[in-house]
């Protein structure tokens, strides 16, 4: 298993954190901050100690509204994680397809927990032997540690609908259509749109959507690629068709979405 980490101090240059999403599913520390979360339409006011779990695929926000500010974050792979037989319950938590909410754990009062937080971003950052297999005993460290805080978000997950996700995910790149994906489960395209919908808050070609324009945003950080090419890459019939879903996505266009990736993030991969 692979972590994608990153930890950096903000300045008065970098207020925000536009709209944006990830594939994976993203933990984001606040050790020094006073910030504000938009997410889903709603606000959410994020202050020291707080650490904040997004759902893979979930378009989030956040602008810092104090100086100086501190934040660890790192992204995980749900299905690289579960190829080592971690229990459900563990898992459950990468596997949130609700939509509903960011979920926040204020862990001020628990400095073992932030302590495991701050050796993940240590140990990402070393060039030590065996590194990838502490990194993942400390993340399986971390998720013991906050369902015994709050266990109530570790809520185990509809299987097959998960595979429903899962497939979408992984071929949303190809020209598939909803109908075929549908057969390809052997059940109808009514049921599956009214199954997917209820599980995951959006409809089947609402969530392609979503996993095209990640994988285009990924793409928008090398300034090498033209919109045409990420287009095609990404899935999309042809650039407008990019251009118009990542702005209703994302409220803003390609274009300006890779001027302040370019501006303002350097991104770890």
């Amino acid at each position: 298993m692979e972590l994608i980490c990153e930890g950096w101090f903000s300045d008065e240059e970098i207020v925000s954190c536009g709209e944006h999403l990830h594939p994976d599913i993203e933990f984001m520390y606040f050790p020094i901050a006073t910030a504000i979360l938009k997410a889903n339409a709603s606000n959410f006011s994020i202050s020291n100690g707080d650490l904040v779990i997004f759902p893979p695929y979930f378009i989030h926000h956040i602008i810092f509204t104090q100086f100086p500010c501190k934040r660890y974050g790192f992204r995980v792979s749900s299905a690289d994680y579960m190829l080592h037989n971690v229990p459900l319950e563990l898992t459950s938590i990468l596997l949130r397809r609700d939509s509903t909410n960011a979920i926040i754990f204020h862990l001020s009062e628990h400095p073992d927990t932030i302590r495991l937080i701050e050796q993940i971003h240590e140990e990402y950052i070393t060039t030590s032997p065996f590194r990838s297999e502490r990194l993942f005993c400390l993340f399986s460290s971390l998720l013991i540690s906050l369902y015994r805080i709050d266990p109530s978000p570790f809520v185990i997950k509809d299987e097959k609908l998960e595979a429903y996700c899962r497939f979408i995910e992984t071929h949303s790149r190809e020209k598939l259509s909803i109908d075929e994906i549908a057969n390809h489960f052997y059940v109808s395209p009514a049921y599956f749109h009214v199954k997917f919908k209820t599980y995951t808050g959006l409809s089947p070609h609402q969530y392609r959507n979503r996993c095209r324009i990640s994988h285009a945003a990924k793409l928008l950080h090398d300034n090498k690629l033209s919109l045409a090419e990420i287009a095609e890459d990404s899935g999309f019939l042809d650039t407008n068709s990019f251009i118009r879903a990542f702005r209703k996505s994302l409220q803003i266009t390609p274009s300006k979405y890779r001027e302040n990736c370019l501006r303002h993030i350097t991104p770890v991969e």
